[in-house]
């Protein structure tokens, strides 16, 4: 276990989260490995997976 980024974010939004959030995923090269997400059931967190799910699949070219 690590903890890999801890910086603010302004705002609880999946937006203000999103771009704190997927530089990490980039500046690790951990995009592609990514397999879950584990968050409280706030429903941010949610909306949060949801941005994530998408902007994987638009980055990645999923369906």
């Amino acid at each position: 276990k690590a903890l890999l980024a801890l910086k603010k974010v302004s705002g609880h939004s999946s937006e203000a989260q999103i771009v704190v959030f997927w530089p990490v995923l980039q500046n690790y090269s951990i995009i592609n490995k990514l397999g879950a997400i584990i968050s409280n059931n706030a429903f941010t967190n949610n909306v949060l997976c949801h941005t994530v799910q998408k902007k994987l699949k638009d980055t990645l070219g999923l369906n």
